[in-house]
């Protein structure tokens, strides 16, 4: 248990547990060994009732969506105040255990990990780095990736949406290939800014998971959360 725990934490992460605030921590638990599936989790206390939450994701990254049989959660409620959410998560783990076991995910290694988020860098600002895998020593390949969101406001009531343009140029400036990640269409309830946080590619090499901070404005104050979009490379 203590090694699994100090293993998670250290592949983690992103998100550490702020001392006061409704801020999620989140947990790279990684790809499955066939690259189909990529897991993590999240965990937390709501500001001010202090009652912790849970979840654990399971995503089909062909489909770029969450498999409902691979998802569990502890919620927010009367029953979980004054709980840290890393105990809910471990119960949560535990109760999920075997489905966790059999998916085996193993977090991506400094190889794979393309991207991790400098705290200076604006969110929207573009991301750029080397195609190692799709290079050679006399025509590098890199990656231009931008994170395009949509805002109809501000409030807790608004929508907003985003989607992530993944483009691959040669050394000359030539575009390679061109796609988009996300779903534009789907419209989000109070989120006030979407950010990459972390870019790690599949240990096949064919596709990409783009691990993305939520800021929501929620009656009670900002919400931070943690989504995950997937891309296979074409």
């Amino acid at each position: 248990m203590a090694k699994r725990i100090i293993a998670a934490f250290l592949c983690i992460c992103i998100g550490v547990l702020l001392s006061a605030g409704d801020a999620a921590a989140f947990i790279d638990l990684g790809f499955s060994k066939d690259s189909r599936v990529y897991m993590f989790a999240q965990h937390g206390s709501i500001d001010k009732t202090w009652r912790g939450f849970a979840e654990i994701y399971s995503v089909d990254i062909a489909k770029n969506d969450y498999i409902d049989s691979g998802c569990f959660k502890i919620s927010a409620s009367a029953q979980t105040e004054g709980v840290n959410g890393s105990v809910l998560y471990e119960r949560l783990f535990e109760k999920n255990a075997s489905y966790i076991k059999n998916t085996a995910p193993v977090p991506a290694d400094l190889t794979h990990t393309l991207y991790i988020k400098n705290k200076n860098k604006a969110s929207v600002e573009e991301i750029v780095f080397t195609d190692f895998e799709g290079s050679t020593k006399e025509n590098p390949v890199l990656f231009y990736i931008k994170l395009i969101p949509w805002y109809g406001g501000k409030s807790p009531s608004s929508k907003s949406s985003f989607f992530i343009s993944v483009e691959r140029r040669d050394k000359t400036g030539k575009v390679l290939s061109k796609q988009v990640a996300g779903t534009p269409d789907i419209k989000r309830t109070g989120v006030v800014d979407y950010t990459i946080e972390k870019i790690v590619r599949s240990p096949d090499g064919k596709s990409l998971v783009f691990i993305v901070e939520k800021k929501t404005q929620t009656a009670s104050g900002m919400s931070v959360r943690y989504m995950v979009e997937t891309l296979v490379l074409k």
